[in-house]
């Protein structure tokens, strides 16, 4: 799973990246680089810890996160409009989030001279409408050109979809708010249209208002697509303090701010329950392994994210709730005291589910 980061200079948004993924990427003049850092890591998650009890693997293996920090963001303030390479980063990431800056330092200019997050907000929202409007537009003319050589129903289609998109994004609609059917969804995927991704909003806090900020609604009504948006409020540069210090002195820190949870399991939970996303268990004497798959999953497409070879000779799939196996301690007294559900093909797999396939190839 990719989530780009996006925002404003001196938004804080490489401070972010670095809070998040314990890197030490270069932050202000940063933000008119046009490259992008990336890191990965590993999702948070205790319930691994206490299967590594259970089942004594060789290692443990943590579902991984990859963000990616796309610098050249403007606002909408280009002299010149066009494709630029970190426009195709944020076309291959799964989900965006989105750093604002409500915090005031006078040692860091904001480019537009106040602090105003429904402004920046609407301005980075109206550079992604932009992208995806040209991306329409280029694509519309090719294949007008192309249908006055010769007819082609597949390319009229397209074209018919194109247009309507085209409407949607000059009316200022997020085309994650339009009604797409899954086919729909289907055929424009290659695209990486940025206004049908996820978005979530990071406002940047200041130091003294840890705790006792509140989102206010014009801010949640500046948020966009109106469908799938949601919002945490940090202080940056506290979280990118915290980050750097070893696991005793963070908690320390933590909670003489009175901060309840590490920056990266805040983002991280909210990022799936925006997306859709769970994750289930496997576990043996070789490994235990978080994976991740969409709400609503199937067993045999949950086996698939373990091994293709899973999905294509699935069987069954033995199944127990990772609570369960705590208070049990052990597989085989999961066993013995008849625990374990034997599930087909049908069985939409839970987060923390803790299965062992069944599969023949």
């Amino acid at each position: 799973m990719q989530i780009g980061i996006i925002g404003l200079p001196s938004s804080g948004k490489t401070t972010f990246f670095n809070a998040l993924t314990g890197q030490e990427a270069t932050t202000g003049d940063y933000s008119l680089s046009k490259e992008a850092n990336m890191a990965v890591v590993k999702v948070p998650d205790p319930r691994l810890e206490r299967l590594a009890e259970i089942f004594n693997p060789k290692k443990i293996v943590h579902a991984e996160v990859q963000y990616v920090d796309i610098a050249g963001m403007t606002g909408g303030k280009s002299t010149e409009k066009k494709e630029a390479a970190y426009v195709a980063n944020l076309r291959n990431v799964d989900a965006l989030a989105q750093v604002v800056r409500v915090f005031q330092d006078d040692n860091i200019p904001h480019p537009d001279g106040s602090i105003d997050p429904i402004r920046d907000i609407d301005n980075v929202n109206s550079e992604l409408l932009f992208y995806d409007l040209l991306l329409v537009d280029n694509n519309i003319q090719k294949l007008v050109k192309k249908l006055r050589v010769s007819k082609d129903d597949d390319a009229q289609k397209m074209l018919n979809l194109l247009n309507k998109y085209k409407d949607a994004l000059e009316s200022e609609t997020f085309l994650a708010d339009l009604e797409l059917s899954d086919s729909e969804m289907k055929t424009i995927s290659g695209f990486g249209f940025l206004t049908l991704k996820p978005q979530l909003y990071i406002l940047n806090i200041s130091e003294n208002d840890i705790g006792s900020y509140t989102i206010s609604d014009d801010i949640k009504s500046a948020m966009k697509p109106e469908s799938k948006s949601s919002a945490v409020s940090l202080c940056a540069e506290i979280a990118m303090e915290i980050s750097r210090l070893d696991e005793e002195d963070k908690r320390e820190f933590r909670e003489s701010m009175g901060i309840d949870k590490p920056a990266l399991e805040t983002v991280i939970r909210e990022s799936y329950r925006l997306m859709g996303v769970i994750s289930f268990l496997t576990g043996s004497d070789a490994e235990v392994h978080a994976w991740t798959v969409k709400q609503g999953a199937k067993a045999p497409k949950a086996a698939g994210a373990v091994h293709t070879d899973f999905e294509k000779g699935f069987i069954k799939a033995e199944v127990i709730q990772f609570e369960e196996l705590d208070k049990l301690s052990s597989w085989s007294e999961a066993k013995s005291k008849g625990k374990l559900r034997l599930e087909g093909k049908e069985y939409v797999v839970k987060d923390g589910d803790v299965i062992l396939f069944r599969f023949n190839i």
